[in-house]
């Protein structure tokens, strides 16, 4: 399957798309490439992605490589896939909760808007450079008995920051803050703590479509266990 390489995005983000393959529960039998069907729906597999970053004029700039472990249900489950895709939003969510508060922190030290943006960028940059060696943990939501988890729903929303995923990603967020903003100094310290207030999980907000999914996933979890 071939995909656009990017240095700023990892291919984990998107391994809800790269795992699509043509089943009855795919929308119009729509699907990845064929060579999906070749993979046992009971047996876990690695997968490599890897690619080369090149300028306007084919010159080499960078070489891109990842291996994942990936669960037999995320290579059969259109909703399990789903579900991952959501779990990549919420991170995506941490991110800009994080971006935000280290701009936070930078404007009550008077920081110029330039600088506010590096200082920011260098901690979304450890965010997701924290997350990968993690991702067993959103691989361990989107696989779980939904229906044994009643303490990751209100009602039929799944709420990420309830989940081992939500955990990862606050606590990928905290490190990031911490090493991206200085407290050295009387000053460094107060605009550090007027700004911690806000690093705080995002909001579960799901437009209709997602929510019909996360409910679709613990019905049929439900609807599984029911002898």
């Amino acid at each position: 399957m071939v995909l656009r390489a990017s240095t700023w995005r990892a291919a984990w983000r998107s391994l809800h798309s790269i795992l699509a393959r043509s089943t009855a529960e795919t929308q119009g039998g729509l699907g990845g490439p064929l060579t999906w069907q070749n993979i046992a729906s009971d047996r876990e597999f690695t997968l490599w992605t890897g690619g080369l970053h090149t300028d306007f004029r084919a010159k080499i700039e960078d070489a891109i490589e990842s291996n994942f472990d990936i669960p037999a249900a995320m290579s059969v489950s259109a909703t399990t896939q789903q579900l991952y895709k959501l779990g990549a939003d919420f991170a995506d969510d941490w991110s800009r909760v994080l971006y935000g508060t280290v701009v936070s922190y930078a404007e009550q030290l008077h920081f110029e808007p330039e600088h506010r943006r590096a200082i920011a960028g260098d901690a979304t940059y450890i965010f997701w450079a924290w997350l990968p060696a993690r991702l067993r943990d959103l691989f361990s939501v989107v696989t779980a008995k939904l229906a044994e988890h009643p303490e990751w729903f209100e009602g039929l929303t799944l709420l990420w920051h309830q989940t081992p995923w939500g955990d990862t990603c606050r606590e990928a967020a905290e490190v990031a803050f911490d090493r991206a903003c200085p407290r050295g100094t009387p000053r460094q310290m107060q605009a550090y703590s007027l700004a911690r207030r806000w690093l705080r999980p995002p909001q579960t907000k799901q437009r209709k479509g997602k929510r019909k999914s996360t409910a679709k996933a613990r019905e049929k979890t439900q609807t599984t266990q029911t002898p």
